[in-house]
């Protein structure tokens, strides 16, 4: 059941017994994944568990905790010593003395991350240690130099370890482009108290099962007057102020000896003994605007909706509430109990109280939102894993192609209210508030299907997806989990797979005919009106059919409308700065021969630092949509996120003049399997035979039969030697074809220096074989015929005789590992490489800053103009 902080011994445990009963034990051993496949241990569990709940039932399961301990906070106890509830940093152990600037820094702080092609807000949630209690990483004043590492959970319940720096690079990238705006705050400068809803010290207290006596755990009753940096004032409840500036409320409330509130003394003493939620956002706190959005107010909770409809005249918040309630009911069970039952252990033991809320927005169309979710952030970790993943963008880019390829069509569909057709891993309840209607307001009532807002839901949802594609007899593939295939025939009975692309809730189904797929959906599940067809928007790029010039009807991808919106964005900026777009701007940078390294124009100030994240942010993720052409530009960039100039800034909104002057790119997935003019060394298996053994392409053994027509893949790589002039290192660039259509780049500055050409382009040949491999495997788990080895395209020949020609000697020691990885590859037949001009080298674009002229001809190559949206006849 986790550790016993209470036990003197270390590495002590809470131990369920099948009898129900609670023990300590300091010999626990997890069982493995290898363990977990013995009949014999999944007897014995599914024995406890039967067990145990049976005692369970009758029994109650609190964990008896010493009335002594002295590891429980003393502020949660009865007598409280006066002099532990001021405010100082004296409680600090001496030990600890030196690092008090890092947590007051970082700990408590919310953070925006870039991961998987998603953003995931989280906090900052501790110090990461090591086995000997020793803090991980260096602790710097400096930020940048600060390799501290941290524990971060994100909302969605995961959690990742991420450095000090990576920190200070996130922690400004909190700008919201959907219509919201931030305030920063000036300062606290009053408060109201209210008698009739505030606790008092007769009222204050709670007492437990076991006498213990704590503060009850509320702010109500409590507001306060703030001021922004803009003039402005605004009341704001202590609920909301705690969370987003705790240290300024702490600061307020020693100033005004209001510490011994009950309000506060419940929560601010363990801010500051456990170190865990103090926020110092460098100088840059912001607060959210959630009252008002595209000029219209939005409620908190379901009084202020009820009484905005009253003021406007209409019941647009009481109908979007009525709407979400209709689809949330079938999520809870009558616990036909009373509060005071679960309370007194009676009913419901072992359950954890959840409390429920709805949560108000206004779409882009105006549209009222009303979402109910669960506070899922109150309740423990569940034991299980939360982690649910979802189809990657590759995987996505190589589904149109396959059906470009095989003359398939696609469908796709959006499921509403996903998460609440599975059911909850979890034990909790909820009380019923208003928005349940008077019949059940204030029961007690089960949670039974995944809300929204609890930990396990996204993996619940994911779990309970899967198992219904798997009965419409579709497998999910070992190549990406969330693309699913059926063995199928065209009516011609060509041999073809159909797949299922999952994301969340988002659905794509490929097939010759793609309607009984989409009905089976519909049987199970409610598809969202108006969702249902050929795919025009997908993971926020535009989808469109276009014919190449060889008059080949295919699925294209562009990122026309989120640079749109993006440009939007930038302008608003611009125009508030009293500046514009420049009017010519022939290439993202502003000059060829722009060295971001040397730049030396003024550091930014805090402000402009985040709008600088925030662009970079907007550029990656447009490359992410196929927008190449500015890979390299913004790959430069990216790396002055920490501590950007104003001549970063500069180039940042060239980068953006640049694609508002120049006609919108897109990705054609092309099925034309191209024509290669490079003469490539024979392969030949038998003179190899004396340096790698054995000589074959290591194929899956549970990959499925291939189906459908082959594939080429292509693969360019290049290298810039010492392209920066500060630390020397190069940078590698990759782009991976399969027939035409462009599936994976990289664009990114090597780990070391390297004190030739000839060892860039290995370290770089070395990465695209190994992307060529992962590509290769994930294709063959797709049921995709490959036809022949990969062909690479590199422009050193020095490079190139060192893996063609067996014979061949590595002069080098240090690059022994690139050089047999590449040899190996070559020599089992899956892999040739061959030399190119470099101004025939497709991965020039991603390596080097070109002129005009000479990156014009290659991206002329890569990507193709964007037509806009056609209907999609074809492909539906």
């Amino acid at each position: 059941l986790g550790i016993n902080h209470y036990c003197q011994e270390p590495m002590s445990s809470f131990i369920l017994k099948a009898n129900g009963q609670i023990v300590t034990s300091t010999t626990v051993q997890s069982l493995t994944k290898d363990d977990l496949a013995v009949p014999n241990y999944v007897k014995m569990m599914e024995q406890h568990v039967r067990t145990s709940h049976k005692a369970l039932d009758v029994k109650d399961a609190t964990i008896p905790l010493p009335v002594d301990a002295a590891e429980i906070d003393d502020y949660r106890r009865l007598h409280v010593p006066e002099e532990e509830q001021e405010f100082s940093s004296d409680i600090i152990d001496e030990a600890d003395r030196h690092d008090v600037d890092t947590y007051n820094r970082l700990i408590g702080a919310q953070i925006e991350i870039h991961r998987g092609g998603e953003t995931l807000k989280g906090r900052v949630k501790d110090r990461m240690r090591n086995d000997n209690g020793d803090l991980l990483g260096r602790t710097d004043p400096n930020p940048l130099l600060d390799t501290g590492r941290y524990l971060v959970e994100y909302t969605d319940g995961s959690t990742d370890v991420l450095s000090a720096n990576v920190i200070a690079e996130a922690i400004f990238s909190q700008v919201d482009d959907e219509g919201r705006d931030f305030l920063l705050l000036d300062e606290i400068v009053d408060h109201e108290r209210d008698d009739e809803e505030a606790l008092n010290d007769s009222n204050c207290w709670e007492v437990k099962k076991n006498g213990d006596k704590i503060l009850k755990r509320t702010t109500k009753g409590w507001k306060f007057r703030v001021r922004w940096k803009d003039g402005s004032h605004a009341w704001l409840p202590l609920k909301d102020l705690k969370e987003s500036y705790p240290l300024q409320v702490i600061q307020y409330a020693t100033g005004r000896q209001l510490l011994k509130e009950p309000a506060f003394a419940w929560w601010i003493p363990q801010f500051q003994s456990t170190k865990q939620r103090i926020i110092s956002k460098l100088g840059s706190t912001k607060y959210w605007r959630i009252q008002e959005k595209l000029g219209i107010k939005v409620p908190k909770t379901i009084e202020q909706a009820y009484a905005l409809d009253q003021e406007n005249g209409n019941t647009l918040w009481q109908d979007a509430i009525a709407k979400e309630m209709r689809h949330v009911l079938p999520a809870f069970k009558d616990a036909h109990c009373t509060l005071d039952e679960v309370k007194a252990h009676m009913k419901l033991v072992g359950y954890q109280r959840i409390r429920c809320h709805l949560v108000f927005d206004i779409k882009m169309d105006f549209t009222r939102k009303a979402r109910f979710v669960a506070g899922g952030h109150m309740t423990d970790p569940p034991a299980f894993s939360t982690y649910s993943s979802v189809v990657s963008r590759e995987t996505v880019r190589i589904a149109f192609l396959l059906a470009a390829l095989n003359g398939l069509a696609i469908c796709a569909a959006d499921i509403g209210n996903a998460y609440l057709n599975a059911d909850c891993k979890e034990k909790i309840y909820t009380v019923a508030g208003k928005e349940f209607g008077p019949q059940l307001e204030g029961k007690v009532l089960i949670v039974a299907k995944a809300l929204y807002g609890l930990k396990s839901s996204g993996a619940a949802w994911r779990s309970h997806l899967s198992k219904s594609i798997a009965e419409m007899g579709f497998t999910s593939s070992r190549g990406d989990p969330d693309l699913y295939f059926r063995a199928a025939n065209k009516p011609d009975g060509t041999p073809i797979y159909e797949y299922i692309l999952v994301y969340v809730d988002d659905i794509l189904a490929i097939s010759h005919d793609t309607a009984p797929i989409m009905d089976d959906f519909a049987k199970l599940y409610r598809l969202k009106p108006g969702s249902i067809g050929p795919p025009e928007r997908y993971l926020g790029a535009d989808i469109n059919v276009q014919s190449t010039d060889a008059g080949v009807e295919c699925w294209a991808m562009s990122s026309d409308s989120y640079v749109r919106n993006a440009l939007r964005i930038v302008e608003g900026y611009l125009k508030a700065d009293g500046q514009a777009f420049k009017h010519k701007a022939s290439c993202p940078f502003s000059s060829s021969n722009y060295k971001p390294e040397l730049d030396d124009s003024p550091l930014l100030e805090p402000d402009m630092i985040s709008r600088y994240q925030q662009l970079i942010g907007i550029l990656r993720w447009a490359c992410e949509l196929g927008r190449l052409d500015i890979l390299l530009e913004t790959s430069l960039l990216s790396s002055y996120n920490a501590a950007p100039r104003q001549g970063h800034l500069d180039q940042a909104y060239n980068i953006f003049s640049y694609l508002k002057q120049h006609q919108p790119q897109c990705i054609v997935f092309d099925p034309t399997k191209p024509e290669v003019s490079t003469e490539f060394v024979e392969y030949d298996s038998s003179a190899w035979e004396d340096h790698y053994k054995p000589l074959e392409e290591p194929l899956p053994d549970d990959m499925p039969s291939p189906r459908g027509k082959s594939v080429k893949m292509l693969c360019f790589v290049d290298a810039s030697h010492a392209s920066n002039r500060v630390t020397m290192r190069s940078h590698s660039g990759i782009l991976i074809k399969l027939n035409g259509a462009p599936i994976s780049w990289y664009s990114k500055r090597q780990n070391t220096v390297e004190s030739s050409t000839f060892g860039s382009e290995f370290i770089a040949l070395r990465i695209a074989a190994e992307m060529c491999q992962a590509l290769r495997y994930k294709l063959r788990m797709f049921g995709v015929p490959i036809d022949g080895p990969t062909l690479v395209f590199c422009d050193n020949q020095s490079v190139t005789n060192n893996v063609t020609i067996p014979q061949s000697q590595l002069n080098k020691k240090h690059h022994a590992i690139c050089y047999h990885k590449v040899r190996e590859s070559v020599a089992s037949g899956w892999l040739r490489v061959g030399w190119i001009e470099s101004k025939e080298n497709l991965a020039d674009l991603f390596t080097k800053v070109l002129p005009a002229y000479t990156r014009n001809l290659l991206i002329s190559r890569v990507l193709d103009k964007w037509w806009g949206y056609k209907k999609a006849d074809k492909a539906g």
